[in-house]
């Protein structure tokens, strides 16, 4: 429609939004508008503006409605206007331009004048313009057609104008399937958005945008009401109407924590949850909003996590809120995946021993208890009919075992029975260890030689029903893209499948500087710098691919004759990969869900493409061909086998026993899930692609409570999907024991050590005084800092005189020998500590050195309580230790000050002394020669 003041420039008139049109029973009424169906609709930007008042009222005379004033957005269809009103648009554009001077003149129902009112020339009725078109516009068109009749662009008719049926703009019909199998049509899902709400929605968000981008400064506004001087409830209810979201609840929560005290302050859940999701990504980005805003303590969200019991092992609390899902929704399909992490020891204080050592949980040996761990096992359950999808459990491991893998797996299908899941399936990537470990429990495929003899699933350890090994579609495709790239050639009934037409189709494209509709880049064809991407491989053995090296040899372009069975090559991995990664209910083709009624043809489908892979053959190194399934790169031809069987037969079963699922995505049974998850720990901090094991503990913590933590775009897949990871538990406040009054489990760990055995020790009663006095002096030096942290947590001032030494200036006698260092590096502010209290930590590390073995056995359980409690008992009773302490004000109830200064000064001398030789143990010994640093810096250097 044309706008009509637009045309006339009459901007001076009011606003309104009746369209003018013709009124007749083609339109449709409502509301006193009239809108009219099917009629090409002009952009008004191609308007020029001309302010002609005297051409107005040629247009209101010409339209003729009683009480009609136009205003600025007012509209008149195109139909009411003569083919030669219009500027005829060089090529055939179907953007329509009034010619200037030009007056609507037909009208149906009206007859139509052989002289237009406003004209001087006849008007016949061939004139007259219909929207319908009546021919499509070709696709390409030569110089030579230029002198021959348009009439492909718009047709015109010498009778009355008809219906309008469709619009004049041509569309290119829609993409057919390139190959001859005719898909039955999906049992229709209804759209959750009718039609005629789109627009409405469209412009609701519309105007939300703008509302949000209104109110989006929120300090200027807190600023206004600081000026205002005051807050009452009918201008807070106003102001709050004015957000949603978060952004009201960052606006609740200043104006409820404005006047209160920083210890009296409180927090919704939704706060909770932006602040702890904003932490997770980056503590300096939060440090600076809680500058800004009124945000809980970083100490609260350290609580808040460590109230979550995430050790190795299965998750109790993960199990227990499963418990609690409807039983529609207890599907669901296990998950198992391997993440590389850093090869490191630390001090957990927490726990009270080294961590980083292969831990199975529940105090199980299975690799060696000083093995350091290498890589964490990790075992995800996702729901086949729910959005939930959530860790269950891990083990820190060093390269775990096909057999011990295999009771992980049953001890996860026994605790997921337990609390109501059915568990359907096993996901897992094709490494050796994993096959290994579906042999194990009853999967086989070995010297298999078509499909129907794949044993594709084992017994549940309960309840022997069948569960089914798929092995992940992705891992399969980048397994078949490494098989042709590195043997350049696989030999099909159809012939030779050459790598090499990849590398020449990129070639071409480089020429060209264009693509054939396709990804192919330097990044796919020299693949094994990205063997971790599985877009890349996808890409590349993809219907895009072959439809180009179809188009070069239709073409006849040299090198590309005999590329028939790479294609094909290129479409059955296309198309297997759809169907088994299926994830959009409204799919079509081969991805298409599977439904009951479809089940049976996708099935006559797919098989024949796995029976093709079985047929492939491969040259082995005496030159004769052997098929690729009995060889050692038969692994993408048995997973694509086994996924397609175990999904089938997963689907067949789910349709009997469970008439509430209407249809399967296979793409639940995908490790992307797992991937994507990995993904979320490596952004903890930012950017942290390489966690220690107390990294990875934080980061399962906070993912398994309440968040909104989101994936990374540039990971080894793509994120699909928006369904919750973990999600599960809420905020808890872990309350913690006093430190001066934490006694109980101290007391309670015997004292073993033998005293002669501790004298005999190497390293401080060795013949080599020299190393003696050394690590005496180091000890005392260490002990000056430890007294003046000790003496900031107490308020006696007995115990804190009794933990330094009284300098007297006179005093010209030589120094003993553990003070020498002490006093060559003191120039005013080191402290001089007493004898007692170097007599004590001296103690506390020949206890060190005894309960290690010399530092042999570090992966020791409550290491540092055993160690106090050794300390305690030999000084607690001697009276030559702090024989000068006189405290007052020592109440019956209290512990003795003797025994709290003994406990401080251990307990802070450990928590240097062991962290410090973590760091040492993981530098010098488990890591001598970093190469991290080096080719970090090599990267950069390269401008990569």
């Amino acid at each position: 429609m044309l706008s009509l003041l637009s045309v006339i420039g009459y901007n001076q008139l009011p606003r309104f939004k009746t369209i003018i049109s013709s009124g007749f029973s083609d339109n449709v009424q409502s509301k006193g508008k009239l809108l009219v169906k099917s009629h090409h609709v002009i952009n008004v930007k191609e308007i020029i503006l001309v302010n002609d008042a005297i051409r107005l009222e040629k247009w209101m005379l010409a339209i003729n409605r009683q009480g009609f004033i136009p205003k600025k957005s007012s509209r008149i269809c195109n139909i009411h206007f003569l083919k030669t009103d219009f500027v005829d648009s060089p090529g055939g554009s179907y953007k329509l331009k009034l010619k200037p001077n030009t007056v609507p003149s037909v009208f149906p129902g009206r007859p139509v004048a052989s002289t237009s009112i406003f004209s001087e020339s006849p008007v016949h009725q061939s004139d007259v313009l219909n929207t319908t078109p009546t021919k499509k516009r070709p696709l390409l068109s030569s110089s030579d057609d230029d002198n021959k009749d348009k009439s492909w662009v718009w047709s015109w008719t010498e009778t009355k104008m008809p219906k309008a049926t469709s619009s004049p703009i041509l569309f290119t019909p829609s993409k057919k399937m390139r190959s001859e199998i005719s898909f039955p049509v999906s049992p229709k899902i209804p759209a959750s958005t009718p039609t005629k709400y789109k627009k409405q929605i469209r412009l609701l968000k519309q105007k939300l945008r703008r509302r949000e981008a209104t109110i989006k400064n929120m300090k200027g506004l807190l600023d206004n009401l600081k000026n205002i001087g005051m807050l009452n409830d009918d201008s807070e209810d106003m102001l709050l109407g004015m957000f949603e979201g978060i952004s009201s609840d960052i606006f609740k929560n200043q104006i409820k924590n404005a006047a209160r005290a920083a210890k009296g302050h409180r927090y919704s859940l939704e706060i909770k949850q932006f602040a702890l999701t904003l932490h997770y990504y980056s503590p300096k980005a939060y440090a600076y909003c809680r500058s800004i805003l009124s945000l809980p303590n970083i100490s609260a969200i350290r609580n808040w996590t460590s109230s979550v019991n995430a050790e190795p092992g299965f998750l109790t609390e993960v199990f227990d809120a499963l418990k609690t899902l409807s039983p529609a929704d207890k599907h669901c399909n296990l998950i198992l995946d391997a993440m590389a992490i850093r090869k490191q020891i630390v001090w957990d204080k927490k726990n009270s021993k080294y961590v980083g050592f292969s831990d199975y949980g529940n105090e199980l040996d299975l690799e060696g208890t000083n093995t350091p761990a290498t890589e964490v096992l990790v075992f995800m359950l996702v729901s086949l009919n729910g959005k939930w999808k959530v860790p269950v459990g891990y083990v820190f491991q060093n390269k775990i075992s096909a057999s011990t893998q295999a009771e992980l797996i049953n001890s996860a299908l026994t605790i997921s029975h337990n609390v109501g899941l059915k568990v359907w399936g096993v996901t897992c990537d094709g490494a050796f260890t994993n096959f290994s470990s579906m042999k194990i429990l009853g999967c086989s495929f070995d010297n298999i030689d078509n499909y129907d003899d794949l044993k594709c699933w084992f017994d549940h350890p309960v309840t022997t029903e069948k569960v089914f090994f798929i092995p992940d579609p992705c891992h399969m495709v980048k397994l078949a893209r490494n098989t042709l790239g590195n043997n350049k050639t696989l030999i099909s009934n159809d012939g030779a499948v050459k790598w090499s037409y990849i590398d020449q189709l990129f070639e071409v494209q480089n020429q060209l500087s264009l693509k054939f509709a396709n990804k192919l880049s330097q990044a796919h064809v020299k693949w094994q710098n990205n063997k971790m991407k599985v877009k890349l491989a996808a890409q590349t053995l993809s219907a895009s691919t072959a439809d180009a090296l179809t188009f070069l040899k239709n073409m006849h372009m040299d090198n590309f004759h005999n590329v028939d069975a790479t294609v094909i090559f290129c479409r059955n991995i296309d198309r297997l990969f759809d169907f088994l990664n299926t994830r959009n209910p409204f799919g079509k083709g081969f991805k298409s869900p599977i439904f009951p009624s479809n089940i049976d043809f996708l099935e006559s489908v797919v098989v024949p493409i796995v029976q093709y892979l079985f047929s492939l053959k491969i040259q082995n190194q005496s030159k004769n061909l052997q098929f690729v399934h009995t060889t050692n790169k038969k692994s993408f031809v048995i997973g694509f086998a086994i996924a397609t069987k175990s999904i089938l037969s997963i689907a067949k079963a789910l349709f009997h026993e469970t008439p509430h699922f209407k249809y399967v995505l296979s793409y639940k049974f995908s490790q992307d899930h797992i991937e994507i998850l990995f993904s979320r720990f490596r952004q903890k901090f930012g950017s942290n692609n390489n966690p220690n094991i107390l990294q990875f503990k934080t980061a399962l913590k906070q993912i398994l409570m309440k968040n909104a933590i989101t994936c990374k775009t540039n990971g080894n897949c793509n994120t699909f999907d928006n369904d919750v990871f973990g999600d599960l538990l809420e905020f808890k406040w872990n309350r913690k024991k006093e430190n001066l009054n934490d006694f109980d489990e101290i007391d309670e760990i015997e004292d073993k050590i033998d005293e002669d055995i501790i004298n005999r020790m190497t390293l401080l009663n060795s013949s080599n005084k020299t190393m003696i006095k050394a690590k005496e002096n180091i000890l005392y030096y260490i002990t000056g800092y430890i007294v003046k942290k000790v003496c900031k947590i107490i308020d006696c001032n007995s115990c804190i005189t009794s933990l330094t030494e009284n300098i007297n200036e006179h005093d010209y006698s030589l120094p003993l020998r553990h003070k020498q260092f002490v006093l060559l590096k003191n120039q005013g502010g080191l402290v001089i500590t007493s004898i007692c209290v170097f007599r004590i930590i001296k103690e506390t590390e020949i206890s060190f050195l005894y309960y290690t073995n010399h530092l042999s056995n570090i992966n020791i359980k409550n290491l540092d309580k055993k160690i106090i409690s050794h300390v305690i008992n030999k000084f607690v009773l001697d009276h030559s230790i702090f024989k000068n302490l006189s405290c007052e004000n020592v109440e019956i109830l209290e512990r003795p000050h003797k025994l709290v200064l003994i406990t401080l000064l251990v307990k802070k001398f450990l928590s240097v002394r062991l962290h410090s030789y973590g760091k040492q143990f993981s530098s010098d010994l488990l890591n001598p020669v970093s190469k991290r640093q080096k080719l970090t810096k090599t990267i950069l250097f390269y401008n990569q």
